[in-house]
């Protein structure tokens, strides 16, 4: 299990937006007991972990007399203070994913030793690799943004509304492949994660007056996603983009569409 910082518990638990003071030290006990050896805490602990979170302190006459009325905790070893299980199992399912170690690729080989390839193969693999993360936050911001735009004007049945006979035979014959080979990963949970690029330019197109209002010249988007579909098929293929304009003509193109949607609200 990897070990979480305080600080970090705070920001993922929000702990400063408590309502109540005694819930913000509920979370703290659970994360003590958590990272700790030991499975009971002390009123002076709790205030420490207060001060860790630059919080108020909190008055340990009051603190004793909360944690003696709160059904979800109960007393522990030597008159300190625990959770009871069924909270425990609660913020366990909540919480538990912040201390499971990220899963890393590492590579267990040095990429020097490839045969055939020279060290200008390798650089161009790191090079190709690092474009590739633009790209793939490029092309999933896009359709988060196509999904928010649809979903917020046709409501949960957004889908059927602007789906066509192409788009439903593609969608279906590929989830239909997912479901029959189980060892693929999901594309994602929304149908436009089943689509090509080019459809979503489709897409946009036949609802000019939804995006608009967001982004005045569809020009921008035409050819920042003509230009992200050349390249992306490309790197799909494991080809490698030469031209050193081209790469940073994707570089502006994905900072120009961060600026123009960075500050929308839909």
């Amino acid at each position: 299990m990897m070990k979480l910082k305080f600080d970090d518990f705070c920001k993922a638990s929000e702990i400063a937006f408590q309502k109540k003071k005694i819930d913000a030290a509920v979370l703290i006990i659970w994360y003590h007991q958590k990272v700790s050896n030991r499975n009971s805490i002390s009123i002076n602990e709790i205030n420490n972990y207060f001060k860790q979170a630059h919080l108020p302190e909190y008055n340990k006459f009051r603190l004793s007399e909360h944690l003696r009325l709160d059904k979800r905790i109960t007393k522990g070893e030597n008159g300190n203070y625990k959770l009871n299980r069924a909270i425990l199992e609660v913020l366990d399912q909540k919480f538990n994913h912040l201390f499971e170690d990220e899963t890393k690729i590492q590579l267990q080989i040095s990429l020097e030793n490839t045969p055939f390839l020279e060290n200008t193969d390798i650089e161009n693999a790191h090079k190709m690799a690092e474009l590739y993360l633009i790209i793939f936050c490029f092309e999933n911001s896009a359709r988060h943004f196509i999904l928010k735009i649809f979903s917020s004007n046709f409501g949960e049945d957004w889908w059927n509304i602007i789906k066509n006979t192409d788009f439903k035979k593609k969608v279906e014959e590929r989830m239909s492949r997912e479901q029959k080979l189980k060892w693929i990963c999901q594309r994602g949970t929304s149908p436009l994660f089943y689509l090509d690029w080019s459809d979503l330019l489709k897409i946009i197109r036949k609802y000019e007056n939804l995006f608009t209002p967001f982004i005045a010249d569809l020009k921008f988007i035409e050819l920042r996603f003509e230009e992200l579909e050349r390249v992306r098929n490309i790197i799909a293929h494991n080809g490698i983009i030469p031209d050193k304009n081209d790469i940073n003509r994707l570089i502006l193109y994905f900072q120009d569409w961060c600026k123009q949607l960075k500050k929308l609200s839909i």
